[in-house]
């Protein structure tokens, strides 16, 4: 009776140890892994480079890398119910491979003639850039003289800083920054009226007006 007791109870101890009662999870379909290669690989099948050809190579590795991981879920569930999903997923793995592969000899012809149309243009670039800068036009200040002169008028002006009210008299007594005259005169030339409008300013170059200036404007480092 001892003997048979203690083998029931080291039998009952054996069955009731963690280690019988581990079961191994179900393996999960890689469906956030296969997501992520197959969308950054799409990417690459949308970029608007020219680069067609080299694109669908580098979404081929992605999708290859994905079907991989599908190809271990199917043979790792064996008969199992979930097998079948992998296999419908694994099929259209290679019903897209197959696709992208039909078509790389037509994308290579493409890439290849956009790469060479890119070379063509290359050397004519620098041709639109002048070889030499646009010489400069030097101002005329030449005083615009009529052949025969019909009339001539003047209004002058005055620039203050900071602006003034015209009608103040105190502005009339201030020294102005600039004195400005607009002289308007009309005649012929060639035989053609015309009309010359010309203004004039001057700056006073005394010692005070140096002065003025610099205090008024705050520009002391320029040489008045």
């Amino acid at each position: 009776m001892t003997s048979e007791s203690n083998a029931e109870m080291t039998d009952g101890n054996l069955n009731n140890s963690p280690k019988s009662n581990a079961v191994a999870g179900p393996l999960r379909p890689p469906y956030i892994w296969s997501g992520v290669l197959l969308s950054v690989g799409g990417c690459f099948l949308l970029l608007l480079n020219g680069q067609v050809f080299t694109n669908a190579l580098i979404f081929l590795g992605f999708a290859t890398v994905s079907g991989s991981l599908w190809i271990r879920y199917v043979v790792r569930t064996g008969k199992a119910a979930t097998s079948r999903v992998g296999e419908y997923v694994l099929l259209a793995h290679v019903v897209v491979l197959i696709a992208i592969v039909v078509g790389l000899p037509e994308k290579y012809r493409w890439q290849t003639k956009f790469n060479q149309k890119g070379n063509d243009v290359t050397p004519v670039l620098p041709t639109l850039i002048p070889e030499s800068p646009t010489p400069e036009v030097k101002a005329d200040h030449e005083i615009f003289q009529f052949e025969n002169e019909f009339d001539r008028s003047e209004t002058p002006f005055r620039v203050d800083w900071p602006p003034k009210n015209p009608a103040d008299h105190r502005t009339l007594r201030s020294p102005p920054l600039l004195s400005g005259r607009v002289i308007l005169t009309t005649g012929a030339h060639s035989n053609h009226p015309q009309i010359n409008v010309r203004i004039e300013l001057t700056r006073a170059d005394g010692e005070s007006d140096q002065a003025r200036w610099n205090r008024e404007l705050k520009f002391p480092e320029y040489d008045w």
